[in-house]
């Protein structure tokens, strides 16, 4: 679907089938229920994303209606899938589709009245299903869900393309503050746009410089994690990925008409492969098939991606005047938990680690090397460059790795060249013309990646082969390393560059008066060609480098301090979990400053404190650039860093990279001499290399400096196999997640920042940064949304005066998930609501689960994710800066300009804060509650949300609980999705009513709204209020609790469903909106969107719940239970879980 440049006039969608006729698709018109101008314009706005949606229907419908008889769903039961005639199930009846047919109807009747009545109508014929129909009913809204998704996608990348259209105009204006005249879709973009923000600034007054200055400090670290909260299967994210690229395709205005049917063809293959695939996981991944799918997803969209973007920038600087980016500067990098976070997860060892790393570093040497051979063919450039011709001539002999090239090396192969059968058939891997030196450099930089490639194998494999000693040489140990000679070609295109534009400085032709301005005028003059693939190369490999993604290390507190504690009492020290906390920091840094180790060398520790020194020993051996930060969970205390301070330093090594040894055992050339001379002395005079010789050389060269260990050495660790002399200590993180350790955090940074010793180590080693995790999950969990976004905020404010106070620099790193319950919502909102001055130049964020998909499923998606990142971070760092004092000025939306934070608003918000918290505890956690209990709260939760069933559903490898009890131990990934299938969203907005009625009955709400209208911290708040208030559903959670609560129980719900009533009301009168997001009514429509599929799947989910719970307790007296019968109904719980998951776009 595209949009016409009539604005009255929106084309037909080219997704309807071939020979598609309007009067076919009648029954899917959805009646728009109009209550303002704005909506009126909405709809009118998103009428090409409604006719996509309608011809979806018409697809998947039709396809439905086709594949009825033979459809296999109907029949899917647990792991199997069994033959009907064995089951003895008949095919679907043929009064199935008009029953799939009366519940859309019926579903589209109650989005539009929102009324009790036309739910129960809807429920009255869902309930009397057969479990064979409620699979397939859940299944087909599933999927509507899961493509109405990348429809949404679709339509927000033809929205961003018709504003680059139209940018050049708003652009010109003098004034750009205003957008009186903008179109109410193009708002957010325009708020969104790096253009329009440079714009912005420069109209403010800021140099050119000073904002050059910060885009080119700006590093954002994407940090993937492993959580679970992606419940859809990768190979059901594929098939919506292709549907989206379909759509985009066929928004092209050229195609001609056999590449309209082919794509319609292809759309069709897409869904009907959709609706066939099993979308449940049968099986719960492990750590290292979740490492594979990260890699995965990374690789086909962010590593393709990113230097176009990086372009795009470089392009928007050119047009203001400003330099392209310097070519290793990527504004973003990628990390990973994946493989590293073993903190609740069992199945994350010490050894998936190794593999993790490995497995990155070997997926990094795959890409690069396709990289470079396409860069072969793309610099096919004679040259006479002074500093090539040299570089070349220095450049060792290395082509015996992949070939023979005397009758010795014949004899040895097995020692000296690649496993690889198929090198021979790369290009160019004979002769290379002298004068070609691109490519010449080019050919060694490929065969080192062969050998890198062939170590890491190596690696993989866990074990040592003869070949490792010459592929460790051979192999890059650094990204400085490969990162070199492709620096060097780039300045040697640059000069020639630069050479050219000298000729026409003047514009006329190089020794002549021929007047050419034209040429100089349209930058025909400028060649470029360092600015294309060998550029796009530069910055893959300076953004990914050879380790792909750094991975952090995150492990909970309590295990260090078991660990240190058994140590001391084998030690006979005492025992360390009884010292008081001054004891413990004494007796850590004690061990920090002394020179003697602390563990001594045992094979009988307890398996949990093994496996803490193996993780240690491990990291220690994996690289300088293959690790990040070291994640302390459950921080609490100064000991809890130190501690992990003192096992870094009794396993990581004090040889840094720069150090003579070091250099000794990587310098390639020397090892080129060993090997000639190994050659030379062993040869006889046929030419026969001698084995007994070549053993002795073998021992002699580990002798005098080796790399490798005995061929026959079987190394337990990767100690054996990867370089592992240069060995950095990582960055020692506290992960500040409760309400407690964000009140205590202050003292525990001040206290560990006045220590001479550990001040002296942030300088030095850390290189004067302080790094703090700040976690949203938890402490919302602990003490509702409300108090935990004001405690954030606070802490944040109070940690950087500390830090600027002792001279380093503070960086927040967000542990940010994907819900609003966990600290989720739009970058852009999330980033300039943050207190001024705690953006730095370096700035750490998770991205998790389906935030994934959502930012960097597609590619465009992904230009639009980083560009808000790059302008929300500018605008956030430069308005900070131009405030006089900085602790009691936030930027307003006119920039150069703060909003004075006064001192009532903090008052104001500290007694809500107090308000929410204590409402929030008292009913979740029973505290001064004498209504009811938290026992039997923690029962309507789990009797109330399909919150065991969540645990079953295989979305990752960690257990969804750290041990057995009640709410405080479930994880808050668990708690935040399970209240999201009811649609009640309950940790975003309990307690807060509490608060604004007391703020109701102070007459101060018009202070809360003046609070909303004037600092961006409140406004985010409300705003992301509002938006989840909107996904929630009083009805739909009023059923849930008459369903599934036991009548004992009934009361907990009446109360939750009040309190939500009361809270959606009073936010509205603070925000004074006549609905909610009425100021924001295209993230309203999107919102909308879904609702018509999203009841069916509640109302599946209830009676499946219903029904397995009266299985499940009728077994319990009888000996005899239906598995068949189990199975199928479980099969369509889980498909029910992940189709409100995709229609609410997210888990936990």
């Amino acid at each position: 679907m595209s949009i016409s440049n009539n604005d009255n006039e929106i084309k037909e969608s080219r997704l309807f089938p071939v020979g598609f006729k309007k009067e076919f698709c009648t029954f899917l018109e959805k009646p728009q229920k109009i209550i303002s101008e704005k909506d009126v314009i909405l709809n009118k706005l998103n009428e090409p994303l409604d006719e996509d949606i309608k011809a979806l229907e018409l697809h998947m419908f039709g396809l439905v209606t086709s594949h009825w008889r033979s459809s296999r769903k109907y029949i899917l039961h647990g792991n199997k899938q069994k033959n009907n005639i064995e089951e003895g199930v008949s095919s679907p009846s043929n009064d199935g589709v008009r029953k799939i047919f009366d519940i859309l109807k019926l579903s589209m009747n109650f989005a539009e009245n929102e009324d009790s009545s036309s739910l129960n109508q809807l429920w009255e014929r869902i309930k009397n299903l057969d479990s064979g129909m409620l699979t397939l009913v859940v299944s087909l809204f599933n999927q509507m869900c899961m493509i109405t998704n990348y429809a949404e996608s679709a339509q927000r990348i033809r929205q961003c393309r018709q504003f680059e259209r139209e940018i050049p105009s708003i652009l010109s204006e003098s004034q750009i503050f205003s957008k009186n005249n903008q179109s109410p879709d193009s708002d957010i973009i325009f708020a969104h746009s790096l253009k329009v923000t440079i714009k912005k600034l420069l109209q403010a007054g800021f140099s050119k410089e000073h904002i050059y200055k910060l885009i080119c400090e700006q590093e954002v670290d994407l940090v993937v994690t492993a959580h679970p909260t992606q419940a859809q299967r990768i190979s059901v994210i594929k098939c919506c990925q292709k549907i989206g690229e379909i759509m985009i395709y066929l928004d092209r205005d050229d195609l001609t008409p056999f590449e309209i049917n082919n794509a319609k063809y292809e759309l069709q293959r897409a869904m009907a492969m959709l609706w066939n695939v099993d979308t449940l996981r049968r099986a719960r991944p492990t750590p290292l098939d979740e490492v594979q799918n990260t890699i995965n997803t990374i690789e086909e969209t962010v590593f393709s991606t990113l230097p176009t973007f990086l372009r795009k920038i470089d392009e928007i600087l050119n047009e203001f005047g400003m330099d392209p980016l310097p070519p290793t500067k990527t504004l973003f990098k990628y990390s990973s938990w994946v493989g590293g976070d073993r903190d609740g997860n069992p199945y994350v060892t010490a050894k998936v680690t190794r593999l993790s790393v490995i497995n990155m570093r070997l997926r990094a040497c795959n890409l690069f090397l396709h990289k470079i051979e396409d860069l072969m063919y793309d610099i096919p450039i004679i040259s006479s460059h002074e500093k090539l011709r040299e570089y070349v001539d220095n450049l060792p002999d290395i082509e015996f790795y992949i070939r023979p090239v005397s009758s010795c090396d014949t004899l040895n192969n097995s020692g000296c060249t690649t496993s690889d059968a198929t090198v021979g058939l790369r290009p160019f891997m004979g002769f290379i013309p002298e004068y070609e030196l691109y490519r010449r450099i080019l050919h060694h930089v490929r065969i080192r990646l062969i050998a890198s490639r062939d170590y890491y194998l190596d690696a993989l494999n866990f074990g040592h082969s003869v070949n490792s000693e010459t592929r460790r040489a051979l192999a890059y140990h650094s990204t400085e390393q490969i990162l070199e000679p492709l620096i060097l070609m780039y300045n040697a295109l640059e000069d020639y560059d630069h050479e050219i534009k000298t000729n026409f400085e003047d514009g006329h032709l190089p020794g002549t008066n021929i007047s050419v301005p034209w040429i100089s005028e349209s930058g025909s003059v400028s060649a470029k060609l360092g600015r294309g693939l060998l550029l796009d190369v530069i910055r893959q490999i300076s953004a990914f480098g050879l380790s792909f993604m750094r991975l952090d290390i995150r492990q909970e507190a309590s295990k260090h301090e078991k660990a240190m504690d058994e140590i001391c009492n084998y030690l006979e020290i005492g025992n360390y979990s009884e010292f008081s906390e001054e004891e413990k920091q004494e007796f850590l840094l004690n061990c920090l400053k002394s020179k003697r180790p602390l563990i001594p060398y045992r094979l009988n520790w307890s398996k949990e404190t093994t496996e803490i020194l193996d993780t240690f020993y491990e990291c220690s051996h994996l690289g300088a650039e293959a690790l990040g930060s070291y994640i302390i969970s459950m921080c609490m205390k100064p000991s809890d860093i130190l501690c992990v301070h003192v096992f870094q330093k009794e396993y990581f090594s004090t040889i840094s990279a720069d150090s003579e040894f070091h250099a000794e055992i990587h310098d390639l050339n020397k090892f080129i001499k060993r090997r000639s001379s190994s050659i030379s002395n062993n040869c006889n005079s046929n030419g026969v290399v001698s084995v007994e010789a070549s053993n002795v050389n073998n021992n002699d060269s580990r002798q005098n400096g080796g790399i490798s260990p005995s061929i026959n050495d079987s190394p337990k660790s990767s100690a054996a196999i990867l370089s592992s002399i240069a060995s950095k200590r990582m960055r020692v993180v506290p992960l500040l997640e409760t309400v407690e350790a964000l009140n205590n955090a202050e003292k525990t940074l001040e206290t560990l920042l006045s220590n001479e010793w550990y001040l002296n180590y942030v300088k030095t080693v850390d290189g004067g940064i302080v790094e703090v995790m700040i976690g949203y999950s938890d402490s919302s969990k602990d003490g509702g949304r409300l108090t935990s976004g004001w405690q954030l905020y606070n802490a944040q404010e109070r940690l950087s005066n500390i830090a600027r106070r002792f001279g380093v620099e503070m960086v927040f790193f967000h542990g940010r998930g994907g819900s609003i319950g966990r600290g989720g919502g739009p970058q852009h909102l999330a980033i300039l609501s943050q207190p001024p001055n705690t953006i730095t130049s370096l700035m750490r964020i998770t991205v998790q689960g389906e935030a994934i998909t959502q930012s960097f499923g597609l590619s465009e998606i992904a230009f639009k994710t980083w560009e808000i990142y790059c302008s929300a971070i500018l605008e956030s760092r430069i308005t900070a800066l131009d405030i006089p004092n900085n602790n009691q000025c936030e930027p307003n939306g006119n920039l150069g300009y703060g909003t004075k934070v006064k001192e009532s608003w903090r008052e104001l918000l500290d007694q809500m804060s107090d308000i929410s918290m204590k409402e929030y505890r008292k009913i979740v956690f029973g505290e001064g509650n004498s209504d009811f209990t938290s026992d039997e709260f923690v029962a309507y939760f789990r009797s109330v949300t399909p919150e065991k069933e969540i645990s079953e559903l295989n979305l990752g490898s960690r257990p969804s609980k750290r041990k057995s009890g009640g709410i405080e131990t479930l994880r808050a990934i668990p708690w935040v999705f399970a209240w999201t299938q009811i649609r009640s969203h309950l940790p975003v907005w309990l307690g807060l009513s509490a608060a604004l009625e007391e703020m109701k009955k102070q007459n101060k709400l018009n202070l809360v709204t003046e609070m909303y209208e004037n600092w961006p911290f409140v406004k985010s708040f409300f705003d992301l209020v509002s938006m989840i208030l909107l996904k929630a559903d009083v009805h739909i959670f009023e059923l849930y609790n008459r369903i599934l609560a036991p009548p004992n129980l009934q009361k907990i719900g009446d109360l939750l469903i009040s309190k939500l009533k009361d809270t959606i009301k009073l936010v509205m009168e603070v925000t004074r909106e006549k609905q909610l997001l009425d100021s924001d009514f295209v993230t309203r429509k999107a919102i909308l969107l879904r609702f018509s599929w999203l009841a069916p799947c509640h109302l599946v989910q209830i009676e499946c719940i219903n029904r397995r719970r009266k299985i499940l307790c009728s077994s319990v007296n009888s000996s005899e239970i239906n598995d068949i019968e189990l199975s199928k109904i479980e099969n369509a719980l889980k498909i029910s879980i992940q189709s409100i998951s995709a229609g609410m776009k997210f888990t936990g």
